[in-house]
């Protein structure tokens, strides 16, 4: 596939006809430049399709929903799905694209950041994934020397993709993120513990911990009371409540077991604290 200043053809394009490897298998790859207002569907692909653009632009469809797309960004196809696309009338796009099949494909878009509902990924590395699906088209061929070469470049090519470790599902970052949202949301809960959380998440107890510790410094256990205590200082200080209903607003039961963990989290108790001139204590 050339590169873009080299171009001096319409369209180079290669779709492989052979048998598909198991776990990911290049379709078909390519690029074009496009003439204005060319355009492609409305019609549904049996593949994942990813496309780079290198110059100009164009919208993007999927159903009733378009977006537009530049130079730099690139643009998912999903398979199974009624999709359009269309080069601007005044800059109309070049791009090279790479599409692909197999047991492995789904799994690596749910890496990226791509979704259906935002197709569409800006690129920081341009030139490297037009030099990626180059190396496609370069290793083109149908026997299985050359499917398998073709395979490991488009590995590469999608490795370009992904997005960073810590935002990828089932990363320890992403296992944390869960895990706050479950305790802001439940928290209040008297049944809201340590394996509740890891329940919600979907990991053990003891890779919770770890997680927790390397996030945050401190124990799930620890940074749920810790969170339990913040709520309740909010409401000692905002409103009227007895201290019971205060504490069964965060999730104790026990009023005394509250004012005791309170008192170990904050130095004072929930009815000193209430009584503290807040100007002068730093709590």
């Amino acid at each position: 596939m050339p590169e873009h200043d080299d171009i001096d053809v319409f369209k180079q394009s290669y779709k492989n006809t052979q048998k598909d490897l198991a776990a990911l298998t290049v379709s078909n790859c390519g690029s074009q430049r496009c003439t204005p207002d060319y355009t492609w569907g409305p019609g549904i692909r049996d593949h994942y399709l990813i496309h780079y653009v290198i110059s100009g632009c164009g919208t993007y469809t999927i159903g009733s929903q378009s977006f537009p797309v530049k130079a730099g960004q690139a643009f998912l196809i999903y398979p199974d799905t009624k999709i359009s696309y269309q080069a601007d009338h005044r800059q109309p796009w070049h791009y090279c694209w790479a599409a692909f099949t197999g047991l492995d494909a789904g799994l690596l878009i749910r890496q990226m950041p791509f979704t259906e509902k935002h197709p569409v990924t800006d690129m920081e590395d341009g030139a490297a994934v037009q030099q990626a699906f180059k190396k496609i088209w370069n290793v083109r061929g149908s026997d299985f020397e050359h499917m398998i070469m073709m395979t490991g470049a488009l590995y590469s090519a999608l490795a370009l993709f992904l997005k960073p470790d810590d935002d990828r599902p089932g990363s320890s970052t992403d296992y944390f993120k869960q895990a706050i949202d479950y305790i802001q949301k439940y928290y209040f809960f008297y049944g809201t513990g340590v394996q509740e959380i890891a329940d919600y998440v979907g990991i053990n107890r003891s890779y919770l911990y770890t997680v927790f510790k390397d996030k945050s410094g401190i124990s799930p256990k620890e940074y749920l009371t810790r969170f339990r205590v913040r709520q309740a200082k909010s409401l000692l200080k905002e409103t009227a409540l007895p201290i019971s209903a205060v504490a069964a607003s965060v999730g104790y039961e026990d009023n005394l077991y509250f004012s005791k963990v309170f008192r170990r989290v904050s130095g004072i108790s929930p009815t000193e604290y209430r009584k503290a001139d807040m100007s002068n204590i730093v709590l």
